[in-house]
Order: C-alpha cells, then sequence, then structure tokens
C-alpha cells in the first residue's frame, strides 16, 4: 500500500519475444491514456520495453525486458 492506496507487482518469465508481449498489452490497454512508451536497445543486444499507461481507476508500468535467453516481465499497478 502506498497511502491508502492498493499497489500490487507481477513478475515472471515470458517464453516468447519482448516484442510479442510488448504489443500484446499495448493493445489491451489501448483505451488507457499512454503517458510513455519506449523500446530501448544497449550494446549487448537486451531490448526494453516500457509502457506506462493512466486509467480512470488505476495506473499501470509494464516492463519488459529481452535478452539472448529470455524475456522478463514487470508489471506494477496503482490504484488512483
Amino acid at each position: 500500500m502506498v497511502g491508502d492506496k492498493n499497489t500490487w507487482q507481477i513478475t515472471g518469465i515470458y517464453n516468447g519475444s519482448g516484442e510479442d508481449i510488448y504489443k500484446f498489452y499495448k493493445e489491451k490497454f489501448g483505451s488507457w491514456t499512454v503517458e510513455n512508451d519506449y523500446v530501448t536497445e544497449s550494446e549487448d543486444k537486451t531490448k526494453t520495453y516500457g509502457l506506462h499507461v493512466i486509467g480512470d481507476k488505476y495506473a499501470a508500468l509494464l516492463v519488459f525486458t529481452e535478452t539472448t535467453e529470455q524475456v522478463n516481465f514487470n508489471i506494477y499497478v496503482e490504484e488512483r
């Protein structure tokens, strides 16, 4: 909890590409306001996909990190 607001965090590993899971969630949150949307790639070819969206009752930050071995994801949700 942050103050009197609930927060949640979901973490895991996705068996697919970072781009695929990023596009899936971007479509699912299509009606929400996009605060930030980015894709970066580091020198070691690690790609990070980020999406920060705001809805009527919740805000969500989604981060997907794709390495040569796997895709890790972190989804943070906070009540508004």
